[in-house]
């Protein structure tokens, strides 16, 4: 008599992720990483305009 709890009887595939699934999800996170660069550097690039203007400002 064979136990009926088995992991063949569960139907998992735990050692084969869906590869087309795990590169979307980087692709997704590497456009994000992009969007968000972009402001990052603007800002980064504004804050040092600004100190600039503070450190030559001589009223």
């Amino acid at each position: 008599m064979t136990s009926p709890f088995t992991f063949s009887s569960l139907n998992i595939s735990i050692a084969t992720p869906n590869i087309s699934a795990v590169f979307e999800i980087y692709r997704l996170q590497l456009q994000i990483y992009q969007r968000f660069s972009k402001y990052i550097g603007a800002t980064l690039n504004i804050s040092a305009i600004f100190e600039i203007y503070r450190l030559t400002d001589k009223d």
